[in-house]
């Protein structure tokens, strides 16, 4: 139901390789989780073969060692590479929402308590895949993962347009600020 594959070790590649490696990063993850609710879509895909095999697209599931967090790769983000820090989750569609295994993976308690046990122990918190394959949850009739899966869409986009918003307002009161202290 659940494939994991790993990205890019990068410490294989010489230092001339990785200048032309469009590497995924953590701020990628970060800004597609944000959009996640308004980047439906999948992009167009040939078989992949060893050479684009950690190529991530629009929709693919991708999942953090670093941040233990998953999100669904945006338009914008489509065509970069993996490193060793993610992997890309392919699931059976029919089966599992990707936007309901994504809330399971970075917002659902019974996987936080079986993140934590997994850690137990660990200098750095840092999951491994067997451990990812290894979580135990019922699964909802797909209809109600699709419903859940959307609400926390929803749910993570509002909190990032709030982010953005309160960011603006400090913009624009520190201007304001400034422009009263200039008129003595």
């Amino acid at each position: 139901m659940v494939t994991i594959k790993l990205g890019l070790n990068l410490s294989r590649k010489s230092e001339e390789e990785k200048k032309y490696i469009n590497i995924y990063t953590n701020n990628d993850l970060i800004n597609d989780l944000d959009t996640i609710d308004y980047e439906e879509g999948q992009d167009n895909r040939v078989e992949e073969n060893n050479a684009i095999i950690h190529t991530v697209h629009r929709g693919d599931l991708v999942y953090s060692f670093i941040n233990s967090i998953s999100g669904i790769v945006g338009k914008a983000n489509g065509g970069k590479i993996i490193n060793q820090n993610f992997a890309k989750i392919e699931i059976d569609e029919n089966r599992i929402d990707k936007k309901y295994l994504c809330y399971l993976l970075n917002s659902d308690k019974e996987i936080n308590r079986e993140k934590d046990i997994a850690m137990q122990g660990s200098v750095l918190k840092k999951l491994s895949p067997t451990a990812i394959r290894n979580f135990e949850v019922e699964l909802p009739d797909i209809d109600r993962q699709k419903k859940i899966g959307n609400l926390y869409a929803t749910w993570i986009r509002r909190k990032a347009l709030i982010k953005k918003r309160n960011e603006l307002e400090d913009i624009i009161f520190s201007e304001f600020l400034n422009d009263l202290k200039m008129q003595h």
